[in-house]
């Protein structure tokens, strides 16, 4: 028995030394970019989303906590008056909904069902209910902010029509917030649709607009958004009225605004303030930083983390019976399917012919496309680190890359003899040798590029749809040789998918010229000697016809 137990015991010393020497060189955690969502608390204390869980450090970004973890996406935290509670949002249940939970620790509670959207702006000022957007309004177009009770009451709607961020004054006497919150990558927009600033007075219901007052103006119009209330009784909110998102402030009745945060790069997103007034956290350059109302300078918040990922960095995906993109064989006897990046040629007729896979790489592989002998396989790929047209022999899977451009490439279109190809990229139209080359620019377009390529039987011309600098689409065909094109339907309308007929002595395409209507239309490529129209013309046709056809 003693020998049993000093075995045991000797086999569980080895195990934790082995453990041991395994920490020793397990990875450590260092600052980490891309906390998102910030809050603060009175305290000092910063909420954040990390990793699509609720964090929550000190002040200074030390002793960062998970609070949430769970494999939905948690965002948007937010203290508490007293510091006690944080709510957020999350889409746990299929859709955004509200949740609370103890900043201390502790299991959530869902405070909204609704099956549309709902998300946690600020605690009002009494701590009892949250301010939040929702989208169960009346309004085809948007919704008023909601007053929601923590003990599960219905959520009362503010007087606003529509109301999308917004902030509740410390003393419950007002609310100030935007209408329209236009999404935070759109930078540099000016005009009449712009996020813009009012507040409400919650004891008349009178609503004063204090940003982009003079509608003449419009065009000079910038983004005012997340409107915050400061301990000082103005209002914070970002606006890129010096060409840069960043922290700017106003009186409650409008005027002139003054700048607060003076950022060059990236600019000041998602910005909140602390229950008090007295803080504000916001992100910049995909960081945190903080700011004391109403004086304070801007500080980075240095944020380490190091914890055990939710989610494997690998995935095994089943492929079966899926497929993100196909070409079909010349001969119709086998299909090249793309699927999560890779290209596989799979028979059409179970059990008749082998897959073969031509690319096993970790680069994403698309938009293949069958040479007419069958033999090759032009496709897209960033294996080079640009997306780049290379091509594939399909019997000895040899590849050969064929470009060198830092653009997007698409279109890929094989000539009749198999020895060349053509492809759009940047707007132009490009020309190389299947068998590698000098690519040859055709043509460009600096309206909108070109589509439904199709060459000739001999490769010598092409057609193709492209659009005018009023995107009026109209059908195109380029001497190859000669690099000059010639506008085969000349209309006010849109023409579209343009296609040869076998003979190449036709083109087929749609066009909305008939009343508006899209129809299909026919035009000869050769010049005509007589009208086929005239009924004249169409008897003498058809007898000609029946006398060869006669026995």
């Amino acid at each position: 028995m003693t020998r049993l137990f000093r075995t045991r015991a000797l086999t569980l010393l080895i195990a934790a030394n082995a453990v041991a020497a395994v920490d020793s060189g397990a990875q450590e955690g260092g600052p980490i970019k891309f906390a998102r969502f910030p809050h603060i608390a009175n305290d000092g204390r910063i909420a954040f989303t990390y990793a699509d869980d609720i964090w929550v450090t000190d002040a200074s970004g030390a002793n960062p906590r998970r609070l949430t973890a769970h494999v939905a996406r948690d965002f948007a935290p937010r203290f508490s008056p007293d510091g006690q509670s944080i709510a957020f949002t999350s889409n746990r249940n299929g859709n955004n909904d509200v949740y609370v939970v103890a900043s201390a620790g502790g299991e959530p509670k869902q405070l909204t069902w609704y099956s549309g959207d709902d998300q946690a702006m600020y605690f009002a000022p009494d701590g009892a209910s949250l301010v939040i957007t929702s989208a169960r309004g009346p309004h085809a177009f948007g919704s008023p902010m909601y007053r929601l009770p923590l003990d599960g009451a219905v959520p009362v709607p503010l007087g606003m029509d529509f109301g999308r961020s917004g902030m509740m004054k410390q003393d419950a006497t007002a609310v100030a917030f935007n209408r329209v919150l236009p999404t935070y990558w759109r930078k540099g927009y000016r005009g009449n649709n712009s996020g813009d600033i009012a507040v409400q007075d919650l004891r008349t219901g009178d609503i004063r607009e204090i940003t982009d007052t003079d509608l003449q103006q419009y065009k000079g119009h910038v983004n005012d958004v997340h409107p915050m209330w400061g301990a000082d009784g103005m209002i914070y909110f970002a606006s890129e009225r010096d060409g840069t998102f960043n922290i700017w402030r106003t009186s409650p009745a409008g005027g002139n605004a003054q700048q607060v945060t003076r950022h060059k790069d990236d600019g000041v997103q998602f910005p909140a303030m602390s229950p008090d007034g007295k803080h504000l956290v916001y992100e910049n350059e995909f960081e945190l930083w903080t700011l004391d109302v109403p004086t304070g300078s801007p500080r980075r918040v240095p944020i380490t983390l190091s914890f055990d990922p939710k989610e494997n960095d690998t995935e095994v995906v089943t492929a079966a019976n899926r497929a993100e993109g196909f070409a079909v064989a010349p001969d119709a006897s086998a299909l090249a399917v793309d699927f999560h990046g890779e290209i596989v040629v799979v028979p059409v007729e179970t059990g008749v012919g082998e897959k073969l896979q031509m690319t096993n790489s970790p680069w994403r592989e698309r938009f293949q496309s069958y040479s007419p002998d069958g033999r090759k396989l032009a496709y897209v790929s960033d294996e080079s680190g640009e997306e780049e047209v290379w091509v594939v022999d399909i019997a000895t899977s040899a590849k050969r890359k064929l470009t060198t451009h830092e653009s997007v490439k698409a279109d890929l279109t094989w000539a009749p003899n198999s020895a060349k190809l053509a492809y759009t990229a940047a707007n132009r139209l490009f020309e190389v040798d299947a068998g590698g080359g000098v690519v040859r620019e055709l043509s460009y377009n600096p309206a909108g590029g070109f589509a439904n390529l199709q060459y000739a039987a001999d490769g010598s011309w092409m057609v193709y749809v492209k659009r005018d600098d009023d995107q009026n689409a109209e059908v195109f065909a380029l001497d190859v040789g000669a690099k000059r094109e010639h506008n085969l339907t000349q209309s006010a309308f849109n023409e579209s998918n343009a296609q040869l007929t076998p003979d190449g002595r036709t083109l087929v395409f749609t066009s909305n010229r008939d009343d508006g209507t899209t129809q299909l239309f026919a035009v000869p490529l050769a010049r005509l000697a007589e009208d086929p129209n005239d009924p004249l013309v169409r008897e003498r046709l058809r007898r000609a016809r029946a006398d060869s056809s006669a026995p």
